[in-house]
């Protein structure tokens, strides 16, 4: 029995996925905060967004340490088969609520370029009722590779201060996981032209892409231009067990992941559990 296959079965290792990571630059030693992060009050925080069925939002900030950038990953919400009327105000309430000593000018935001297209059925585009909601959308980038260089524009890097990219464990479990293997080529990627690998579509993916348009946001700033040096590559354990087939077996630990997050000594139920308390 091969080494995934042996912790699947005994269920000690239930980190552990076929297919490459598409962000093989994050180290979980040196990208993951323990501990809550906290944000800058003088400085914009900026919000990316995924649009669909399974909607994400990710909150970020640009910050500077003596002299030095780094960018925060703060917190995620991941809405379940829900519309944007519900997922957006859902969405700033929460936000407003964890960060309530921000004011509202001191929200950017970045969005699938899509999010500005009419569907038939429908004369507002997924922007517009957002903007109804007082998030005034910008577009992110549409060139996947664009989006993935602008994430590891910040994973290559760190600062005398520390990494110049960081992550909340606690508020952002399922980017977390995406980062340490969830997010991932597919099995038979090695088999297809370098300009048309696309990672899976799965639970991980939404959040990513949300992260992935709020960096290229960032990245058309003309300070952040960060000539921090870069840190070298993690040294994955790659396991062959047979031709064409490759496994990521990664060990540190993560939290489980349940409808609720606990934030300090306050306690976030999902989106779709808001908007049904909401109806009662």
């Amino acid at each position: 029995m091969g080494k995934r296959a042996y912790a699947q079965e005994i269920d000690i290792n239930w980190k552990t996925f076929i297919g490459m990571p598409v962000f093989s630059t994050f180290i979980p030693s040196i990208h993951i905060s323990d501990t809550p992060l906290t944000p800058h009050i003088n400085s914009q925080l900026i919000c990316g967004w995924d649009q669909g069925l399974y909607p994400s939002c990710v909150v970020t900030q640009l910050q500077v340490l003596n002299g030095h950038l780094r960018l925060a990953v703060f917190m995620e919400i991941i809405g379940e088969n829900i519309s944007a009327e519900e997922f957006v105000p859902n969405t700033l309430m929460l936000i407003n609520g964890q960060f309530h000593n921000m004011a509202d000018n001191k929200l950017i935001h970045y969005c699938d370029p899509s999010s500005f297209n009419r569907k038939d059925t429908d004369y507002k585009t997924w922007a517009d009722v957002a903007a109804s909601h007082g998030a005034s959308m910008q577009p992110g980038a549409m060139r996947f590779e664009e989006r993935k260089e602008a994430v590891e524009h910040w994973l290559l890097r760190v600062n005398p201060e520390g990494p110049a990219f960081i992550v909340d464990k606690t508020r952002c479990p399922m980017l977390v996981k995406g980062f340490e293997g969830g997010y991932r080529y597919p099995e038979s990627y090695e088999s297809n032209e370098p300009s048309k690998i696309r990672p899976l579509k799965n639970e991980y993916s939404h959040p990513h892409d949300a992260l992935q348009y709020a960096c290229t946001g960032i990245g058309r700033m003309a300070h952040v231009k960060s000539q921090a040096p870069k840190i070298q590559r993690p040294s994955y354990e790659i396991i062959k067990q047979r031709p064409g087939l490759k496994e990521l077996t990664l060990s540190q630990g993560l939290p489980p992941i349940g409808q609720t997050v606990t934030v300090g000594e306050s306690r976030y139920m999902s989106i779709n559990q808001i908007h049904k308390n909401q109806r009662r």
